[in-house]
């Protein structure tokens, strides 16, 4: 049993390798004209195989690619006049207007037959079930015409099949086991072998560009873009009106609308006059996705994940994705919050909107100011849903950071007769926390008692003692020393039952231990039967005696001398 699974899981990874890849298809909106320099060719018709897009030129020339980048143009001396080409069975084979038929392996070297008709037109070439089948008119009686080749004939020797139509062919294809040709008024010729063909009703007479086996079944076109058959089986037919394939200017020069049909990656991309490009998912509705004042395109092909449209003055238009760009944003500098993230990308012109703060973006000491294309805010500035067309490369924008404005916390001294003011040096932003300094300098003011800090001058604003805080505002602080004024005390002078003279007089209001000089008997006091001996703190003396002049610290309480 274990075995057995081995060997499914084998085949299955053997399967897997055998599907092939293909690269992924750009969109159909955005062509760019990748024509080599200085080619003005006629390019008439295009191909896809073995690993090459082929193109060939009303003057014979040949122009190859890989990647439908980059062309390489070749004129082999033995083609000319070269109207269709088929890239089937890793060979390229190329049919003219002149009746001639050239192939070649690598789309270099050319061989070219010269047994067809040379009263003979080629319009189209097809390659199925071992044949080559060229279609086209015979020049004299412009009746239409269908020559094959087998492989190994190719492309020396072509059997005309003599078809009974007087229609000119435009185009044949190969497809579910069946060749399928059209042309003029509406004609269609369906062979199993290339060899007999059977004429099938159309239902219409207009004149059929070019047939192709796109997408499961048979696709012709109708010059005038307005029609478009389609068929499972190249027998019975159904008629498409299409819309969107409109070309006013075509049709005021006759040039026809609808030159060419092709199908790639979900999408049917037509070509015509005006280098007009229309796209379609079903065939019916038609929207146009590139127009030029000029020129005409007349083949387009799908390959390697891309279209490639040909046409006049050398022009070789190639479906692209336009490139696209980012815009980053940049926290420069925050401390907090999250970056915003546009997840989008922008083609070059198109318009960007800046978001805003929404990831709440901070940074200490500053205030957000917005983007700026430089970090240094050298660079374009924009605002929270301004909008810019973006350019050809990614963007960053950065945060701008505004310094939120700082303010001082000032100490005056207020009157202070000694000592020095504290010195706060910082620098605080509104709302930050100030702690309030203590009195470091040993600020003194005599008579005083320091008392701490107030916002006025006189006490009368927010009072603060040290190591308070407070938020600052918007403004500068300067906070005052407070002072409390020491109590005063006096020194009176009693006479002490004295009988004449005065008492001396000290007008001096004393602090506490402040130094106090005795006065003498200024006053001649006098007292019958005795002699002025001093001063004592006490009437009967039993105090502290002082003599005039002797000094003494004052206390905590007013003093009385006695004589």
């Amino acid at each position: 049993m274990n075995k057995r699974w081995i060997s499914l899981v084998m085949a299955l990874i053997i399967l897997l390798g055998m599907i092939p890849t293909f690269a992924s298809a750009a969109s159909t909106d955005h062509w760019v004209n990748q024509k080599p320099d200085n080619l003005l060719t006629s390019n008439q018709d295009v191909c896809y195989g073995n690993g090459k897009f082929m193109a060939v030129t009303d003057e014979g020339g040949i122009l190859t690619s890989s990647d439908g980048t980059s062309w390489t143009y070749y004129k082999p001396e033995n083609t000319l006049k070269l109207s269709s080409i088929s890239c089937d069975n890793g060979q390229f084979v190329a049919v003219t207007r002149a009746g001639l038929a050239s192939s070649s392996s690598d789309g270099v070297i050319w061989k070219t037959g010269h047994t067809l008709n040379n009263y003979l037109s080629l319009w189209g070439v097809s390659y199925g079930n071992g044949l080559y089948v060229a279609v086209g008119n015979i020049v004299a009686g412009n009746t239409g015409a269908i020559y094959t080749s087998t492989t190994s004939e190719t492309p020396d020797l072509w059997t005309n099949r003599n078809v009974n139509t007087t229609s000119v062919l435009k185009g044949v294809t190969y497809g579910n086991q069946k060749f399928v040709a059209v042309g003029q008024n509406g004609t269609i010729l369906t062979s199993s072998d290339g060899v007999s063909w059977t004429s099938r009703n159309s239902g219409t007479v207009a004149d059929l560009k070019g047939v192709k086996h796109l997408n499961g079944k048979f696709v012709s076109w109708a010059v005038n873009g307005k029609t478009i058959l389609t068929s499972v089986d190249g027998v019975s037919w159904s008629m498409i009106t299409t819309s969107g394939i409109i070309c006013v200017e075509c049709e005021s020069v006759n040039s026809g609308v609808l030159h060419s049909v092709t199908y790639g990656n979900g999408t049917y991309v037509g070509v015509g006059s005006f280098n007009s490009i229309y796209t379609s998912s079903d065939l019916v509705s038609w929207t146009k996705s590139h127009e030029g004042a000029y020129g005409s395109l007349n083949g387009v092909t799908y390959g390697n994940g891309t279209f490639i449209a040909v046409g006049n003055r050398g022009d070789i238009f190639q479906n692209i994705d336009l490139p696209t760009y980012t815009v980053t944003y940049n926290s420069n500098g925050s401390t907090g919050g999250t970056m915003p993230t546009d997840s989008n990308s922008y083609e070059q012109s198109a318009t960007v909107t800046v978001l805003g703060n929404t990831g709440s973006l901070v940074k200490t000491s500053n205030t957000f100011a917005g983007w700026n294309t430089a970090a240094n805010g050298s660079g374009t500035s924009y605002a929270a849903n301004a909008t810019f067309g973006m350019g050809a490369a990614n963007v960053t924008l950065y945060a701008q950071w505004t310094a939120d404005p700082t303010y001082t916390v000032t100490y005056n001294g207020n009157s202070s007769t000694g000592g020095t003011v504290p010195t706060d040096s910082n620098s605080y932003t509104q709302n930050a926390t100030v702690t309030v300094l203590g009195n470091t300098g040993s600020l003194v003011k005599i008579g005083n008692t320091f008392a701490g800090w107030n916002t006025a001058a006189n006490g009368s604003g927010t009072s603060y003692a040290a190591n308070a805080t407070f938020g600052m505002g918007a403004a500068n602080m300067t906070l005052y020393a407070q002072w409390t004024a020491d109590p005063t005390y006096t020194v009176t002078y009693n006479g002490n039952g004295s009988t004449g003279g005065t008492v001396p007089m000290d007008s001096n209001s004393y602090t506490q231990n402040a130094t106090v000089t005795v006065l003498g008997n200024t006053g001649s006091l006098e007292k019958t039967g005795n002699t002025f001996a001093g001063w004592n703190t006490v009437a009967n003396g039993s105090g502290t005696s002082y003599a005039a002049n002797a000094t003494f610290g004052m206390g905590a309480a007013n003093v009385t001398l006695y004589a």
